[in-house]
């Protein structure tokens, strides 16, 4: 009423489309990304009214699903008025919210490219102490921009965005990114050493700064679980230990809708822990209780890890089980994947071969995942399947085939720094494990080449008989592995500066047998070859 800004708390279709429509005819050439070239915006009263829109195109983001058509409109007014009066960053805010709306819809494209003209309006404006810079910046890289590219890409990033918001002012922006960089990290499998040291920093800042308790949560759960898979703690699935009680800490520290969030990620974590460890105990409870929250986050990494531990859980269910809901979970964990890549999505590839092995085994579908895996440089996956494939050999009493994947999950485990599970599977396999690795002083590169078993050398199970091929052609995929850097084949040691006042340095070690050669990997993909992704359809014989 102040503005004279009519906003119905419930707009309909026909509101917002004609909204959309007005605006069409105001924008320059009717395109949005030529708001970026707009002049700054100065008058007071209207700055004021932007910022307003802004904010409440923000919160209705956050607050549920009922709230983003009032979301979508009060972004479209936003723009109304910069094709008047000009730009600022809050604009930049609104565009990025309405970018969610996008992929909230299914409309991944637009999405993307939504979002690469707030990241391209912020580039206008330099930080200054109560701007939006740092919340944008954190809400594109972690609701957005993976979408086409990969989550090693939005870590730096998500660094920089802490950086701003301390520096002005920001801090909860700031440290959502740092929790943005913590989930990206663990789901791409650097090294958790490095994650760890990091994760106590903004632990302490996050308690410093008298944050949310539901915020400071975020980081003791992510620590320890890196404690939990570093072996660090007496127990494996449970988050207990130096960082947190997680019961305890559900009691006394949380309240609220934040209590809800909290407890929803630590049943994430859990299920990751319980995937990991083997605990079908804890995967039936967790999948339980996970399935009472909503299925849609913005926060991409945090619906991946969710989705893609979630199918595990699930498929490994179904074969202990024969329990349809399992196989009806898992299904659609391998569609949200499905459709992810369908749309371009580097990250959902990898992991969508690591669901279609987990539904079909087979020496076939666990080689094809731990290939992309390794082309992609996620050790912790590569090392999931690798322990998948030696369970499954295993079970068909081949020795020989378990012992070579066996051995090469324990080194995997241990280079991502999950000594912990390293040291389980050691104990619990130990007679099939080389006496050298048990101490972990033999790298992947020197274990044995793969025996060339007759009985698996054109390995075939009963499951493939109910697979049928699904093709995806490379170009048809836009996120091609083009811009791309190829990983380095040495060790190095970057040192970032996490705020003025703590600095952390990490080791990423990448060993050089699993990097595929950049030119062979760009051609490979750049000559439109069909790939084929494997997918079960119907029980699993």
């Amino acid at each position: 009423k102040s503005y004279s800004v009519e906003l119905p708390l419930k707009p309909s279709k026909l509101r917002i489309a004609t909204e959309r429509y007005r605006l069409k005819k105001l924008l320059p050439n009717g395109r949005l990304e030529n708001l970026i070239h707009m002049p700054v915006m100065t008058e007071p009263e209207v700055v004021d009214l932007a910022i307003f829109l802004s904010k409440l195109t923000n919160l209705c983001g956050l607050i549920g699903d009922e709230y983003v058509p009032l979301g979508k409109l009060a972004a479209l007014k936003t723009f109304h008025l910069a094709c008047t009066y000009g730009i600022n960053s809050y604009i930049a805010l609104s565009i990025a919210q309405y970018a969610i709306s996008y992929r909230h819809s299914g409309k991944f494209d637009k999405a993307f490219s939504t979002a690469s003209i707030a990241a391209e309006m912020l580039n206008r404006f330099s930080p200054q102490p109560g701007d939006v810079r740092a919340k944008v910046l954190m809400i594109i890289h972690s609701a957005l921009m993976s979408l086409k590219k990969p989550l090693q890409d939005s870590l730096e990033p998500f660094l920089e965005s802490y950086r701003i918001g301390i520096r002005t002012g920001d801090v909860d922006a700031a440290l959502t990114a740092a929790m943005g960089y913590g989930y990206n990290y663990i789901l791409v499998g650097y090294p958790l050493a490095a994650l760890a040291d990091d994760i106590k920093g903004y632990a302490l800042e996050s308690r410093q700064f008298g944050l949310s308790a539901s915020l400071q949560a975020q980081f003791v759960i992510i620590l320890q679980t890196v404690l939990n898979l570093q072996g660090k703690s007496d127990c494996t699935t449970y988050l207990k230990g130096d960082a947190m009680d997680q019961e305890k800490f559900l009691q006394n520290a949380v309240e609220g809708k934040g209590q809800s969030m909290t407890c929803r990620d630590i049943c994430i974590f859990r299920l990751m822990l319980a995937c990991i460890f083997r605990s079908p105990k804890v995967q039936i409870e967790m999948l339980d209780n996970l399935a009472t929250f909503p299925s849609f986050n913005p926060a991409l990494a945090r619906m991946h890890l969710w989705q893609v531990f979630a199918g595990i859980a699930a498929f490994q269910l179904y074969h202990r089980t024969k329990e349809n809901k399992y196989s009806s979970i898992g299904s659609k964990s391998v569609d949200y994947f499905k459709e992810a890549t369908s749309h371009g999505s580097l990250n959902a590839y990898p992991l969508l071969l690591v669901l279609v092995a987990s539904k079909s085994p087979s020496k076939e579908s666990f080689d094809e995942a731990i290939k992309v895996c390794s082309r992609s440089g996620l050790v912790n996956f590569q090392a999931v399947m690798n322990e998948s494939a030696a369970l499954y050999f295993i079970e068909q009493k081949d020795e020989e085939m378990a012992s070579y994947y066996l051995k090469k999950a324990v080194g995997l485990y241990q280079d991502w720094g999950a000594v912990g599970k390293a040291k389980d599977l050691v104990g619990h396999w130990g007679e099939l494990i080389d006496e050298r690795q048990k101490i972990g002083v033999v790298p992947r590169r020197m274990l044995q080449q793969q025996p060339s078993s007759s009985r698996h050398r054109n390995h075939t199970t009963s499951a493939t008989s109910s697979i049928k091929k699904v093709e995806f052609d490379a170009q048809e995929l836009s996120g091609s592995f083009k811009g791309q850097q190829p990983l380095s084949t040495t060790e190095r040691t970057n040192t970032i500066s996490l705020s003025d006042s703590s600095v952390f340095s990490r080791k990423i070690l990448e060993e050089d047998e699993l990097l595929l050669d950049h030119e062979q990997f760009t051609s490979h993909w750049d000559s439109g070859e069909t790939h084929e992704i494997t997918e079960v359809i119907g029980p699993v014989s």
